[in-house]
């Protein structure tokens, strides 16, 4: 497995984002002709287009990187951030929306030229409100686009935020107005503990802030974020390299925390959860473990992912929950099968109901996958470098 990239843009885009929001740590994938493995259990009506890659490609009208991106799931449109490194070693930078049936760049919604600032597409919550974080030296504030049709800024989200606050993860699960927010405040020598609480972007509100007082949900384990409409609950699974990711339930109301040992082994990649069910799904990388929740009961069960033989390389990465249908979609970045990348769709009784193939490799890094379940679509970065995205059907 050859993992190698151009040193020089890698260094590039590591110095910048380190600077950022970690969840938008980039390495990526190359489109193909889709292959794909029959599903199981369902019908051909059920799908619009065979299942696997497609041929909708987007890519940024200034040709640069994608700094984060999401598309719009009940909508027509999507929403990506770009930049590029000058030769200064300033940035040429912008927001743009595009169209998710012909890839084609609608309006850019803001750029700047030689700047140390930078767009990040934070994604598209609730109905149709598309948020991106404008990043500044000594300041962050967050542009919002409602609904994302009017292809403008329209608005600001306005966090209860410091500039010491790292936003980490902002979490939605389709379904709902409200969102998840996770963030670290950055101290010198304290105790980095994770915080959330939940807000309504549309509305620009926001609950109480929760502090979650265990270092293994501290900055320094990184853990990864979703968010129970039903309970409104955040659920942290923590990355734990050496043991078993721990899962807590932090009710964003009250301020309850309930903390529960996991399953699999090593750190917690992905995480998403059905709100209906109490479902969750996790993704482990020593094992290369899918783990299912009843969250409930606070028990679970795991299967180990196709092509892996159980190994890390072979793990998965982002989990992402289909409302509609009930499906969890999971990320393999490499596969010991043909060595590529491959998207599973699972049931929540653990079984692959279909294998997504004809992807060359995707990130080594989680990265969004972003879906519009109606149609069984959606779109993953098309190139190692994000210079591209690539659709897909399910």
């Amino acid at each position: 497995m050859n993992h190698a990239e151009n040193d020089t843009t890698r260094t590039r885009m590591s110095g910048l984002l380190a600077a950022m929001a970690p969840s938008f740590l980039l390495c990526f994938l190359t489109s193909a002709v889709a292959t794909a493995q029959s599903p199981a259990g369902l019908n051909s009506a059920d799908h619009l287009a065979p299942i696997g890659p497609g041929n909708v490609i987007v890519t940024p009208k200034f040709g640069g990187y994608i700094l984060g991106f999401d598309i719009d799931p009940t909508g027509t449109e999507g929403l990506l951030s770009e930049f590029n490194t000058l030769q200064d070693g300033n940035f040429f930078i912008a927001t743009e929306t595009f169209d998710q049936k012909t890839g084609k760049i609608l309006k850019v919604l803001a750029k700047e030229n030689d700047t140390q600032n930078n767009y990040v597409t934070r994604g598209v919550f609730g109905k149709h409100v598309g948020l991106d974080e404008f990043y500044q030296p000594i300041k962050h504030t967050f542009p919002a686009v409602k609904p994302l049709s009017a292809n403008k800024f329209t608005g600001t989200w306005t966090p209860p935020l410091t500039n010491h606050d790292l936003l980490y993860s902002i979490r939605d699960d389709q379904e709902s107005p409200e969102v998840a927010v996770l963030t670290f405040k950055i101290s010198n020598g304290g105790p980095e503990y994770a915080t959330v609480f939940a807000s309504n972007v549309a509305a620009n509100t926001f609950g109480p802030k929760i502090v979650v007082k265990d270092p293994i949900f501290s900055l320094y384990y990184l853990p990864v974020l979703a968010f129970d409409n039903k309970t409104d609950e955040a659920l942290l699974a923590a990355n734990c390299p050496n043991c078993s990711p721990d899962i807590a339930l932090v009710d964003l109301k009250t301020g309850k925390i309930r903390k529960f040992a996991g399953i699999g082994f090593g750190s917690a990649n992905g995480i998403a959860v059905d709100s209906d069910t109490g479902i969750a799904v996790t993704t482990t990388v020593a094992d290369a473990g899918v783990e299912f929740y009843d969250l409930a009961k606070q028990t679970g069960f795991e299967v180990t992912l196709p092509c892996s033989n159980g190994e890390e390389d072979a793990s998965g990465a982002d989990v992402e929950f289909d409302a509609l249908h009930k499906l969890f979609l999971v990320q393999q970045v490499y596969n010991l099968c043909d060595q590529f990348s491959r998207l599973y769709v699972y049931d929540e009784k653990g079984n692959v109901v279909e294998t997504l193939t004809g992807f060359q490799i995707l990130p080594v890094s989680p990265t969004l996958i972003a879906l519009h379940p109606s149609d069984r679509s959606g779109f993953v970065f098309a190139s190692r470098l994000a210079e591209a995205l690539q659709s897909f059907t399910y």
